[in-house]
């Protein structure tokens, strides 16, 4: 490469040295031979993608369900995703799940496990306690656990999770502990950060939610350690070095750490959500402190970690789920539209109800079956059909748009706008190249999060 004197000045341009010239040289030239610079096959959806007889695979490898235990809940916090900021629920009438509706769809459940279907052997089936709070029928956790002892699992083995607010934790801690429940607090730090998160009549709940964290890590610390983790929600009242400082100070933890829901946000609410939503990154970026080390810790917690995962997830070409995808590999894949989980692929939920939905942050209204009194109503050809009709009215969208593989949008979010849905992660070319942009240069940047990623990516 002919590149004349140096250093080479530019008008309105620090000067560049022959090493930084040869350096970026090199570096086009890399991402030029890897199809960076060139406009992506236009590429059709496959209409009908989603089988039934794909489903009915999903079911029988689906490694979670989760029961929404109850409606009720001790506490009344100000972002609850069924509080008054949100519409998408509907009214919450403080029923509780059925034990009998939840041993019919155990004994389905065990029915998929058990058949040749089931390709996951040696796996662990996780059986989670949902809320509202669900210690409060405790009742039903009890009678449900010692339900799966009895169940004879050919491929899969068991265990317990539940998500909680705590505040019953130390009257029902002995039975958690012996069974060997994966528990998730939520707490927002201090007592200052908890300010939302407050009783049915305004009090806060902050020091007997700790007095019960404290008496389990007091009777059972190795269980604590071993079993316990915390989720933060980030507003206003807290920041993510505050929450990470405190968990680290007083519960040697890193937290989970989650923005509030900005899908569903009732239009006469927006205002006053705005007024408390924080970001992430946001946050990281704009406090005095070096979020450096925060960074490090939380690693795989933080938004920006898990852009960075699905994107090589998705365009490195040498990442497989399993070992089916890497034996059956072409360089050709089939996209359906947006990055929906297909169905029963990551988890059940099975609310008070009875109905059977994807996950708990779901419209109910986009129900996948039913447990009835009778039995479990589950049809995959509706299911297929359901699936497709859903993408059939996003598909002319996302054929133009140039992030098909990295996708995050989830049909269902879509769906709940309107019958003519707006996705606000559409990219166009512009838009695409700034993100492939963002993305190499933090690469470049920050190359130790390169192997660290690599080195946490599993094979099942």
């Amino acid at each position: 490469m002919d590149t004349g004197d140096f250093p080479v000045e530019i008008e309105d341009c620090e000067p560049v040295s022959k090493e930084e010239l040869e350096y970026y040289h090199r570096k086009f030239l890399f991402l030029k031979d890897s199809g960076y610079f060139s406009e992506p096959k236009e590429e059709k959806f496959h209409s009908g993608h989603v089988k039934p007889e794909f489903i009915e695979f999903s079911l029988a490898n689906c490694r979670q369900i989760t029961f929404e235990v109850t409606e009720r809940c001790n506490m009344n916090c100000k972002y609850c995703g069924y509080g008054h900021f949100y519409k998408v629920y509907g009214n919450r009438k403080e029923n509780d799940l059925s034990i009998s509706k939840a041993q019919r769809f155990l004994n389905f459940m065990t029915r998929y496990w058990n058949s040749t279907l089931n390709t996951s052997y040696g796996k662990t089936v996780y059986i989670s306690f949902y809320g509202g709070e669900p210690l409060l029928d405790f009742n039903f956790i009890k009678e449900i656990a010692r339900f799966v002892k009895t169940i004879n699992l050919f491929y899969n083995q068991v265990q317990f999770s539940m998500t909680t607010n705590a505040l019953l934790l130390e009257k029902h801690m002995d039975f958690l502990v012996e069974n060997r429940f994966n528990l998730l607090i939520s707490l927002d730090g201090d007592e200052k950060n908890n300010g939302y998160r407050v009783y049915k009549n305004g009090e806060p709940a902050f020091k007997d939610i700790l007095k019960n964290i404290n008496a389990l890590k007091d009777h059972y610390p190795d269980y604590f350690r071993e079993k316990v983790n915390f989720n933060a929600v980030l507003h206003d009242k807290n920041s993510v070095s505050e929450i990470h400082s405190y968990f680290k100070e007083v519960f040697d933890k890193t937290p989970r750490i989650g923005e509030l829901k900005n899908i569903g946000v009732k239009t006469a609410k927006q205002r006053d959500f705005m007024n408390i939503y924080t970001a992430i990154n946001e946050s990281l970026y704009n406090e005095n402190t070096d979020s450096s080390a925060i960074r490090r810790e939380m690693f795989i917690k933080l938004p920006e970690i898990q852009n960075l995962s699905n994107f090589l997830s998705q365009y490195s070409g040498f990442i497989f789920e399993d070992y089916k995808q890497l034996s059956s590999y072409t360089s050709y894949k089939k996209h359906t539209p947006t990055g929906t989980c297909m169905p029963f692929s990551k988890k059940i939920f099975v609310a008070v109800t009875g109905k059977l939905l994807p996950c708990e942050s779901i419209i109910r209204r986009f129900t996948l079956g039913k447990v009835t009194d009778k039995k479990v109503d589950m049809d995959f050809n509706r299911i297929a059909r359901q699936y497709n009709a859903y993408f059939e009215k996003i598909s002319h969208r996302c054929n133009l748009c140039y992030n098909k593989e990295a996708c995050v949008a989830c049909i269902f979010n879509l769906m709940g706008q309107d019958d003519n849905p707006f996705c606000n992660y559409w990219m166009d070319y512009t838009c695409f190249s700034k993100y492939l942009s963002r993305t190499l240069d933090y690469f470049e940047k920050e190359p130790f999060y390169y192997p660290l990623i690599m080195e946490g990516v599993s094979i099942d």
